[in-house]
């Protein structure tokens, strides 16, 4: 529980900075992109084109029910990828 609670206060501390958008938004800017079912969401430090990201990796239930797994720039709402898991 500990490593979950740690995860929990650095998205909480990512989104109070600014660093990341609200969770909200970002499902929306999917749910237009890539229509489903939500079944987890993650927030993680990530690389990305050389570069250190805040990436949201969303997994969802396609509507054709494909398993797939969304990427996320959690600062900008940018899709980065989109692919199946």
């Amino acid at each position: 529980m500990g490593a979950a609670r740690h995860d929990h206060d650095r998205a909480r501390h990512a989104l109070q900075q600014g660093e990341v958008r609200p969770i909200a938004e970002i499902l929306r800017r999917v749910a237009d992109e890539v229509p489903g079912e939500v079944i987890e969401v993650e927030l993680e430090r990530e690389m990305w084109l050389g570069k250190r990201l805040w990436v949201y990796e969303i997994k969802l239930i396609a509507q054709d029910g494909r398993l797939v797994e969304v990427l996320v720039d959690a600062a900008t709402a940018e899709i980065l990828a989109v692919g199946k898991d």
